[in-house]
């Protein structure tokens, strides 16, 4: 997902694994590796070390983009952390969001909320993709600071990607029909329990999971 350029910024890097393969695979001439906590940094130093890679990844102590300088050649990474915790580094650094090529998001979790925050910030979803690995799904996104979509989105589109359902992504109508399963399960065992508000209220809640899903499965999908 991200576009070949000069340089790439991978926020929350841990090892360095991104950076190092972009830079060995010639998408990116040059990386920086941030992370918040000093143990990875040295990790990753070692790494990048084995590779002979010192003189183009710089290792950076940072919490998000606060103590790293962007411009709008850069492009940004984050990826392998959840989504709440995404939109509290975008919403800390966004004059910076707003200074750069790109974004490539991969959120863990929250994935909905996450697009959902970006679209409210005039950050543009130009693409989407989706991988299921090792019995897990992986939503991945490259986003455009400052370009709104010139359409606006539906609920279903915020929560389950706007480009993955116009593509009829197969790994999204696999992750869907997975989450309908489960979610008629916990709706099965709720019915099994004593009825209750807190029951009651749960089953409303899931019922309208499994609908939404439903509906994406309908209106994208030929079942």
């Amino acid at each position: 997902m991200v576009s070949p350029g000069k340089r790439v910024v991978d926020v929350g890097t841990d090892h360095a694994y991104i950076p190092m393969y972009l830079v060995e695979e010639g998408v990116a001439e040059c990386a920086v590796a941030g992370d918040v906590n000093a143990g990875p940094c040295d990790i990753a130093r070692t790494h990048i070390s084995s590779k002979g890679l010192d003189s183009k990844i710089t290792v950076c102590l940072s919490n998000g983009l606060e103590d790293i300088a962007v411009t709008k050649e850069d492009s940004v990474v984050i990826a392998g952390m959840g989504g709440l915790l995404m939109k509290e580094i975008l919403t800390r650094s966004r004059d910076k969001i707003l200074g750069v090529r790109e974004l490539i998001l991969q959120p863990q979790s929250e994935i909905g909320e996450l697009r959902r925050y970006l679209w409210n910030q005039g950050l543009f979803i130009a693409d989407e993709d989706a991988v299921f690995e090792d019995g897990k799904f992986y939503f991945i996104m490259k986003v455009y600071p400052g370009q709104k979509s010139p359409v606006s989105y539906s609920d279903i589109q915020l929560e389950y990607g706007p480009v993955l359902l116009d593509k009829r992504h197969p790994v999204l109508k696999e992750y869907l029909i997975r989450q309908k399963g489960i979610n008629e399960e916990i709706i099965s065992g709720l019915k099994k329990r004593p009825s209750g508000p807190n029951i009651e209220r749960r089953l409303l809640e899931v019922g309208g999971l499994l609908s939404r899903i439903d509906k994406a499965l309908g209106d994208y999908y030929e079942m």
